[in-house]
């Protein structure tokens, strides 16, 4: 029971710091935006693009999908 518990409290934290670096992005866009409205337009696509690399780079749904992953090594068997 206590792993349980535990483990949900860890999940509520990791949450509240997740929402809190989103408080945080959403003010530095802000704050970007008052400086210069295009940046947000050139830093959006860019983002995306990142985004995109990091997923299929770390990011065991793409590797599932090629086939060549360490998650279906680690994954497992039933």
């Amino acid at each position: 029971m206590g792993v349980i518990v535990g483990a949900a409290v860890l999940g509520d934290a990791i949450a509240a710091l997740f929402a809190r670096l989103c408080d945080v992005a959403m003010e530095a866009h802000t704050r970007l935006y008052a400086l210069a409205p295009w940046a947000t337009l050139v830093l959006l696509p860019v983002g995306f693009a990142r985004a995109t690399w990091l997923t299929r780079r770390f990011g065991c749904f793409y590797t599932v999908w090629t086939q060549s992953s360490p998650c279906l090594l680690a994954t497992p068997k039933v």
